[in-house]
């Protein structure tokens, strides 16, 4: 499957930069401005644009390729006939311009139009100066090793997986940034009620000490009674300063996170708080993991690094074999210069393209080209390591999908206990309450001491904090069984498909 990511960063950046700070903010509107926002998931998506580049690196492989070569020689050389010794003196130009070309069968194709000047004596030829041209077609074609798209597109093919794959990776670091930003998110939301649990836990306190001075100004409670609800007030002030500093740090961790998009104070409470889902899926172990099997992005990454395998081992198999190529030549040449009589070759430098165009001169020729390293045992070996190297990825394959169905279990084990314990922690909560109004109103009658008030406060406040804990652990555990079923997209309402489309409500 490959994903193409441009529409989704595309909606990110859409609905990123128009996000207010409202009642109606929503998880998915964080959610989406934390894809938008973090640095680390921006760095990913470089190794896309990377990804892509190797691939036009692979294919510039068949580009063709321009080449010119120029030259000059000069040679004095001495002779010695019958009648006479001296030296000849020659010059020589050359040049030549052409274009190559390989193909993905393994075909090497060149075509070279090349010239020359020569000027001195010369046993062959009369002409002095003499022009030589010629045109001059080549072609190489292996027949056993790298022979065939095979072996020639093994290296794009490989590129190919690896795109997919760094596109892939970045979905993948974008789910773990969501579930992350979530948990995130909650936790926070769960520290700020805490805050506030705390506040009025020292307020009960703060109250208690008020009535109990009065009531002791009327000679009704011992001094110790005061005594004990000032001990109260300092313990539930440095539980508060306590909580202020959790909440903080997690603000810190997350808005890093957001890259410093969050505004200070912010609250995430009535987006976690507001509502609760109670359980109603009913899906069992083996359609979780059919799902997990067809949407998990790592195993996902993992198949595409088996067929990268695959491809080199494709590739080395070939390379086993002898290298046999096929050479084919031929070319046209024309012939010009001066002579002291007129003939047919007589003229300047473009006669010899002439004399080359009307096919005066011609060659043609083909070879076979036949080598083989006696034992071939860099080959073999390179073809055996790529063997083991592919049992090992397909070895991966196998323990991830063993981890896949574990990770399942544990969610759904943490999902149905968190649950269960979001309907004990509500009856606890609604328990403690009524505990603390009745013995409110005992210690109203006189039938009671700071102390036991003191006990029931924080039982009330104790039940409250593992409800919100209960509510926060519920809705985590639903996170993670999406995760871990390779759903967290669409938990966030983030739609992808084949052709690249994201979209959010």
């Amino acid at each position: 499957m490959r994903y193409l990511l441009s529409s989704l960063l595309t909606v990110i950046a859409l609905i990123g930069p128009g996000l207010s700070w409202s009642a109606q903010t929503s998880l998915n509107d964080l959610i989406v401005l934390g894809l938008r926002a973090n640095t680390q998931l921006q760095i990913e998506q470089l190794e896309v644009e990377k990804a892509k580049q190797e691939i036009v690196i692979e294919e510039s492989v068949f580009d063709p390729h321009a080449f010119s070569i120029v030259g000059y020689e000069q040679r004095k050389s001495p002779f010695v006939s019958d009648s006479f010794s001296g030296r000849i003196s020659t010059r020589e130009y050359q040049g030549t311009v052409g274009l190559r070309k390989n193909f993905t069968t393994g075909l090497t194709a060149s075509a070279s139009l090349t010239t020359e000047r020569f000027s001195g004596y010369s046993t062959t030829s009369a002409l002095n100066p003499r022009y030589r041209s010629a045109f001059v077609l080549e072609l190489t074609q292996p027949l056993l090793r790298n022979f065939g798209r095979t072996v020639n597109n093994a290296a794009l093919d490989r590129a190919g997986y690896q795109l997919e794959q760094a596109e892939l990776g970045y979905l993948l670091a974008a789910q773990h940034l969501a579930v992350g930003l979530e948990y995130g998110l909650r936790e926070l939301a769960l520290h700020n009620q805490i805050v506030e649990l705390r506040k009025d836990s020292l307020k009960l306190a703060e109250d208690l000490l008020y009535y109990n001075r009065l009531r002791f100004d009327e000679g009704v409670v011992p001094v110790t009674e005061i005594q004990e609800a000032r001990s109260a007030q300092a313990a539930r002030r440095l539980l508060l300063a306590q909580a202020r500093q959790d909440r903080d740090r997690l603000f810190v961790e997350l808005n890093r996170q957001l890259n410093g998009q969050l505004p200070l104070y912010f609250d995430p409470t009535d987006i976690f708080f507001s509502e609760i889902h109670k359980p109603t899926s009913g899906d069992n172990f083996s359609a979780l993991l059919d799902t997990a099997r067809a949407k998990r992005l790592d195993l996902q990454i993992s198949q595409l690094s088996l067929a990268v395998q695959q491809r080199q081992l494709d590739f080395l198999r070939h390379q086993l074999k002898p290298q046999l190529d096929l050479r084919l030549q031929a070319g046209l040449n024309g012939l010009a210069g001066r002579q002291d009589n007129d003939t047919s070759y007589s003229g300047s430098w473009t006669h010899s393209f002439d004399s080359m165009s009307s096919a005066d001169g011609h060659h043609w020729g083909v070879a076979f080209e036949f080598s083989f390293p006696l034992g071939n045992r860099q080959a073999q070996s390179r073809y055996r390591q790529s063997q083991l190297a592919t049992q090992q990825q397909r070895y991966q394959i196998t323990d991830l999908d063993v981890q896949l169905q574990m990770e399942i279990r544990e969610a759904l084990i943490r999902f149905e206990h968190a649950a269960e314990q979001l309907d004990i922690a509500f009856d606890v909560e609604r328990l403690a309450a009524i505990s603390l109004e009745q013995e409110q109103r005992r210690l109203d009658e006189g039938l009671s001491d700071t102390f036991r008030l003191l006990s029931f406060q924080d039982n009330m406040i104790k039940a409250r904090a593992e409800r919100l804990q209960a509510v926060t652990a519920y809705h985590l555990a639903q996170a993670r069984l999406a995760f871990v079923t390779g759903e967290i997209f669409e938990r966030y309402n983030i739609r992808l498909t084949e052709s690249g489309e994201g979209s959010w409500p």
